[in-house]
């Protein structure tokens, strides 16, 4: 019998197909696999939801404004809304706990406002925004002088600062510059609206030195807190994210170019902080405190009464009658209109009152009226606080000549 190897037919050339096809198809899932794993963990997953940390100050946590609930904290929310993410917030007591979190990658975004760390290591993935605002450092003193007779004098005595680097390092080249050493201590871990009670009350330090943007906020509730002056120096606001995160670096760097093109960011700085006067006025100030805690209270439940039949913000109410009569119920103007709204004659009588010094009819008829007024503006389709700005207009120069 012969033992020559018969000639190789189709059937072995099939089977040696067969098992190749075999072999790739095992290996394709290894190589899948592998590539995965190389994949997420150079490339790490993309978020449903996102983590901001900021410290708890009144212009990112809102509590006393009534334009919204915070400048910050409605743009996080405008840049989650735009790229449907869910979002979550870790507040700090300072800025400095603020930066810890983010550097140790708990959180995503740190809203830096005026704040800024000593160095910003290459390593640490953390890429600064851009500037949005800058402010300057106020050096606050605790006086009833005119500021013109204010002169700041640090090298006579100790200065209490906000603990940031940035003000620190602006106070002691401030003192370089009046050829002394500055002496400071840093603010204990309060808020800055208790401190500002505090020293408004009774002064314990004769300088205080702190971020403008947040003290802008609680400049009109302080009437004896002043700026002294104002250091050289600029603060910058921007935000700070992590640059190692899914598509992070580029959508806020989107976010910031389409907010300020679109006019978006001009116009909430406008909503939030466009309304305070270039120069204060203190005495006015003191005037306003004084009514609200000694003649509010005896208008409060007809205020509230008038403000829920009419629908109207009781402070703007408020606002009103202090700014028609300071709340006297016995205002008379020269031009004959009377009480706490100073209704005219002719008004008072086509909207039903029959004693315009009356307080509770003064408030009733006065919150009817702005309300009519609100209700025939609205077929010029104004914004919302535009058209508010209007129907005060109207009620303090008539709306004919408003037209």
């Amino acid at each position: 019998m012969s033992t020559r190897a018969l000639p190789k037919g189709p059937e072995s050339w099939d089977r040696k197909m067969t098992l190749g096809r075999l072999f790739a198809a095992s290996l394709l899932p290894v190589i899948l696999i592998t590539g995965a794993v190389w994949f997420y963990t150079t490339h790490p997953l993309p978020r449903f939801s996102i983590t901001f940390v900021a410290a708890d100050t009144e212009r990112v946590f809102s509590t006393i404004s009534p334009y919204g609930r915070g400048m910050e904290r409605e743009m996080a929310e405008a840049f989650c809304k735009r790229y449907g993410l869910e979002l979550h917030w870790i507040r700090t007591d300072t800025p400095e706990a603020a930066w810890e979190i983010l550097a140790s990658g708990r959180t995503q975004i740190m809203i830096g406002a005026g704040w800024r760390p000593e160095q910003l290591a290459s390593d640490t993935h953390i890429t600064p925004g851009p500037v949005y605002e800058t402010h300057f450092p106020a050096l606050l003193s605790h006086t009833r002088r005119h500021l013109d007779l204010i002169r700041p004098r640090i090298c006579e005595t100790e200065v209490l600062v906000q603990p940031e680097p940035a003000l620190v390092n602006s106070l002691k080249a401030f003192g370089w510059s009046q050829e002394c050493r500055a002496e400071y201590a840093l603010l204990p871990d309060i808020h800055l609206m208790d401190l500002f009670k505090a020293e408004n009350e009774q002064s314990t330090r004769p300088y205080l030195l702190v971020e403008q943007g947040n003290y802008q906020l609680l400049q009109p509730f302080f009437e004896r807190i002043r700026p002294a002056t104002f250091l050289p120096e600029a603060l910058s606001y921007r935000w700070y994210w992590r640059n190692d995160e899914h598509m992070l670096d580029k959508r806020m760097r989107a976010f910031f170019t389409r907010m300020d093109a679109s006019g978006s960011l001009a116009d909430i700085q406008e909503r939030y902080f466009g309304f305070f006067p270039d120069t204060p006025n203190y005495g006015g100030t003191y005037v306003l405190r004084q009514a609200i805690s000694e003649k509010l209270p005896l208008y409060r439940d007809t205020i509230l009464t008038a403000a829920r039949r009419y629908q109207i913000d009781p402070l703007l109410l408020i606002a009103v009658i202090f700014q028609e009569s300071a709340f006297n119920p016995d205002a008379v103007s020269i031009t004959g209109v009377r009480g706490l709204m100073q209704l005219t004659e002719e008004t008072a009588g086509r909207l039903g009152a029959t004693d315009r010094t009356d307080p509770q009819q003064s408030i009733h008829y006065g919150a009817k009226y702005l309300k009519r007024l609100w209700e025939e503006l609205g077929a010029l389709n104004l914004p919302h606080w535009d058209r508010w700005a209007m129907t005060l207009s109207s009620y303090n120069q008539g709306i004919g000549h408003l037209f």
